[in-house]
């Protein structure tokens, strides 16, 4: 005989519930399920059942967890029955029961009835025991099975408890359990059980031999008898309760055509419920996309509208102080020409080179304020990129930084102002080889996006700009570094070049802890 032969099919009363609670036709409250665990073994057996692909229930029984204990979750107790429901479904869809018990019959009658007592007085002799009460009534109502299998005619070798062993090697039952079930017809070793699991495989055997006395089920056994058993534990029969059990619901035997037709039909329920959310979710995720999208680009739109007024205020700026620069540093030319004495002409030189200083920030300025109109015409980006890039080979040794540069075979055509180009690169590679270490890496690319767009890539292992700093990170004066290290226009000379070639410049850090900024310009220099 195959294990599969050995499972069987709920009552028509237990299948009708578990699969209104799947179908959302009914709602089974705790005290219900545990009215099914313990009136309709079929359901207990695939509540205990770990089958891989479908081995999780919220109350699965574990040693030392409570089975039947106060553990159900307060909230949305209808979708939980019926995960609970359908759990239960998945165990009987995976046994495919070819037969159903005749509940009525006297013997299955009576086998209920045994396994009802037995769990009822393994609940009340367990605290005496210093024993989990849900463990040891499980263990003591799961034994039933044998009962089952002999009452149907399905088992018809002796003794039963070898129809449990047997069974515990091909099922996947909790492992605690399986020991006892494999177990259960051993001699005992010792006179005092030596700890929990043994205390509990010989209460089983009590358990087993009570119910087979007082309910006169099949008579095999070959394990310790029923006294040695007793005094072991420390026990006395004349001091055992005597609980009268529960009132056991009717079951009555189950259409297996009946089942399988409803199966099919949650199936087919289930199949579009997986389709609907399946569109429901690729739709979530659509707009979570453009949600993403949009903010971006309001982000952008606002980084930009900010910008430009910084434009007009530097466009007044340079102009304020255009006019005032020119007459001081005329007059001090003029008054450096007829100076005799040392000093003075010291003095008038400093007030020279500071003008000039004063006079290149008005030419950043305007340049943020009013560039130039951009010629452009056809060039190679990868040999601009190149001949840029070697202007900085001297700077990299000289602070000790690998600098690379990458470009395709083919070679990257775009119509674009050469002179605005090499200064954007010019200000990237500057600001990269300034904020990768000593001993660092400065690396810089160019490569096609699509037909009608190309980027260029200038990568560094420097720290990287501080997030707090995205919103200005492209605002003139703005520089991350330390006083006196720069004026603050290199970024924002990118950022206005690429808006007069219709792209846009950003910055990322990559997962390799490096920092990317990102050059994007359209290939057709629209």
């Amino acid at each position: 005989m195959k294990p599969t032969d050995c499972l069987f099919a709920p009552g028509r009363e237990s299948a009708e519930a578990v699969l209104g609670s799947a179908l959302g036709e009914m709602e089974l409250r705790e005290e219900d399920w545990l009215s099914l665990c313990r009136s309709d073994p079929a359901v207990l057996l695939a509540w205990l059942w770990q089958d891989k692909k479908a081995s999780w229930l919220p109350v699965l029984p574990q040693p030392g967890q409570l089975f039947y204990g106060t553990r159900w979750p307060p909230a949305k107790p209808r979708e939980l029955s019926q995960q609970y429901a359908l759990r239960i479904l998945e165990r009987w869809a995976a046994w495919q029961p070819q037969w159903s018990p005749d509940w009525s019959r006297p013997g299955l009658a009576q086998c209920r009835q045994a396994i009802d007592l037995a769990g009822a007085l393994a609940r009340r002799v367990a605290p005496r025991l210093r024993l989990n009460p849900d463990c040891a009534e499980l263990a003591s109502r799961s034994l039933g099975v044998a009962w089952i299998l002999s009452a149907s005619g399905k088992w018809r070798r002796k003794p039963l408890a070898g129809c449990l062993a047997w069974l515990a090697m091909h099922w996947p039952l909790p492992d605690w359990l399986r020991q006892i079930w494999r177990r259960l017809d051993m001699p005992m070793i010792s006179a005092v059980p030596a700890n929990s699991e043994e205390k509990l495989l010989r209460w089983a055997q009590c358990i087993w031999q009570l119910a087979r006395t007082r309910f006169g089920l099949p008579p095999q056994w070959t394990g310790p008898p029923l006294s040695e058993l007793l005094t072991a534990l420390e026990l006395d029969l004349a001091s055992l309760p005597t609980p009268s059990g529960s009132e056991l619901r009717p079951l009555s035997p189950l259409s297996l055509d009946w089942f399988w037709t409803k199966i099919e039909r949650l199936a087919t329920q289930c199949t579009v419920l997986r389709q609907q959310v399946q569109l429901v979710e690729r739709e979530n995720r659509n707009w979570r996309q453009r949600t993403t999208q949009l903010a971006e680009h309001l982000h952008e739109l606002v980084q930009q509208r900010k910008l430009r007024s910084l434009a007009v205020l530097a466009a007044g700026a340079g102009h304020e102080l255009g006019s005032p620069l020119a007459v001081i540093s005329g007059y001090a030319e003029q008054l450096l020409c007829g100076e005799k004495q040392p000093d003075q002409i010291q003095a008038l030189q400093r007030i020279l080179a500071q003008t000039r200083r004063i006079h290149a920030v008005v030419l950043d300025l305007m340049f943020f304020a009013r560039p130039p109109q951009p010629k452009k015409r056809r060039l190679r980006l990868d040999r601009l990129l190149r001949k840029v890039a070697g202007r900085f080979v001297c700077e990299a040794k000289h602070k000790q930084i690998t600098l690379s540069c990458t470009c395709p075979d083919q070679g990257i055509a775009i119509v674009a102002d050469g002179s605005l180009l090499q200064t954007a690169i010019e200000c990237l590679l500057r600001n990269a080889l300034e904020a990768a270490p000593q001993g660092g890496r400065v690396s810089c690319s160019v490569e096609p996006l699509d037909s009608d767009q190309v980027q260029l890539i200038v990568e560094d292992d420097g720290p990287g700009p501080d997030p707090a700093w995205q919103e200005h990170l492209f605002d003139p004066f703005f520089s991350g570094r330390q006083a006196g290290r720069g004026r603050g226009f290199g970024l924002c000379k990118v950022w206005r070049i690429a808006e007069l070639h219709a792209g846009r410049v950003t910055w990322q850090r990559t997962p390799r802890g490096t920092t990317q900024f990102v050059l994007q310009l359209p290939a057709t220099g629209l």
